[in-house]
Order: C-alpha cells, then sequence, then structure tokens
C-alpha cells in the first residue's frame, strides 16, 4: 500500500513558489518589486503567480506635440519599467510541475 504524501497549505506552496523563484528566475540578481500577484488551486496544484519590475523598459511617444500639452506635461516622452510575471506550477505537495 503506497503512503500517501501531505498536502500543503496555501501559505506553504506560496512559500515554496518563492524559494523555486528564487533559484530559477532571480538566480541572486536584485530584482524590484518581487510580489505574489496570484494563488490559483487546481485540481491536482496550484498555479503561483511572482511578479517583478523587469530589467526592460518601455519608452511612450508624446500624446500630443502641441505647445500647451508640452507644459503641462503631456507632451513629453515617459520611460517605465515593464512589469514581468512567472507563473510556478506546483502539485498538491508542493513540488514543482513546470513554469510559465
Amino acid at each position: 500500500m503506497a503512503e500517501e504524501q501531505q498536502t500543503l497549505t496555501a501559505e506553504a506552496i506560496v512559500d515554496k513558489a518563492f524559494d523555486y523563484f528564487e533559484k530559477l528566475v532571480s538566480r541572486g540578481k536584485q530584482l524590484d518589486g518581487v510580489l505574489l500577484e496570484g494563488l490559483e488551486p487546481e485540481d491536482d496544484g496550484w498555479i503561483v503567480s511572482i511578479g517583478f519590475n523587469g530589467r526592460r523598459y518601455e519608452t511612450s511617444e508624446p500624446t500630443s506635440p502641441s505647445a500647451m500639452a508640452a507644459l503641462s506635461g503631456f507632451g513629453s516622452k515617459t520611460t517605465k519599467t515593464v512589469r514581468e510575471v512567472r507563473h510556478f506550477h506546483l502539485d498538491k505537495q508542493g513540488n514543482f510541475q513546470r513554469l510559465t
């Protein structure tokens, strides 16, 4: 008779996902804004979504080229960091299944 493995709590699953995030994504790099973005139960486990501010930047063009828009701040280029999210698929025991 096979011994049934213990199912982890949601809190323990999140802890496991952050451990996998450190090993597979950040790998010792200092990433900003690392936050839990989502936790979804599935029939066979969990999907834990972890977001962070990536290394890529997005620049937007001015919405209006007029002088009045430039004075009000609407006529200038803006640069923002691209937010990235990784989805960790774990089974009910916290074992890694895949990363999307």
